[in-house]
């Protein structure tokens, strides 16, 4: 139940119905057979199934496209707060900060 959420929560179920062989497909080395986007989620949710108490995410965003990561920040609000997990997240696009319960700007090396 665990994995099968977290692949719906990163948005990668789509991704897994065109893989020959679904969630058994082989990578290859260096993951050449996927695109960025699809190595952020899959690294995400590598992150997610670890089930640590904090995630430290440095730009996950940045390889979406607005509708897949406006997605996963609702999917991830979701999760915080069913699971008390704390994400410390940072981006580079304010467009997803609206969501979040404390933000820090910082700006030219100082916090704001």
């Amino acid at each position: 139940m665990l994995y099968e959420s977290i692949l719906e929560d990163c948005c990668l179920t789509d991704d897994l119905a065109y893989c020959p062989d679904g969630d058994l497909t082989i990578i290859e080395e260096n993951a050449r057979n996927l695109s960025g986007g699809q190595k952020a989620r899959i690294a995400l949710a590598r992150a997610l199934y670890s089930q640590k108490p904090i995630l430290l995410l440095n730009d996950p965003l940045s390889y979406f496209d607005v509708r897949i990561g406006q997605k996963i920040v609702d999917n991830l609000s979701i999760i915080s707060t069913d699971q008390g997990l704390t994400i410390i997240m940072a981006v580079h696009n304010s467009f997803y900060i609206k969501e979040n319960n404390r933000i820090l700007f910082i700006q030219n090396k100082g916090v704001t």
